[in-house]
C-alpha cells in the first residue's frame, strides 16, 4: 500500500519514503527484502527520486554496520 501511494501520489512523499525504507530493517527477512525491492522499482519508474531514496537510506541507516 505504501509503495502503491508513493508511486501514485508523491504529496506525501517524505513520510511515506521513511517507512518503506524503515522496513528495510524489518526482523522478518521477507517484509525487508519486499521492501528492497519495491525500493528498487520506484527508482525503475522514477528514476529522478534517486538521490532522494539515497538520502533517505543513508538517513535511517548511518552509523549501522
Amino acid at each position: 500500500a505504501i509503495y502503491q501511494l508513493l508511486v501514485k501520489k508523491p504529496e506525501g512523499e517524505a513520510k511515506l519514503l521513511a517507512a518503506l525504507v524503515n522496513k528495510l530493517g524489518d526482523p522478518n527477512r521477507k517484509i525487508a527484502s519486499k521492501s528492497g525491492y519495491l525500493l528498487s522499482q520506484l527508482l525503475l519508474q522514477h528514476p529522478v527520486m534517486k538521490p532522494i531514496v539515497a538520502r533517505e537510506v543513508g538517513k535511517k541507516w548511518k552509523g549501522v554496520a
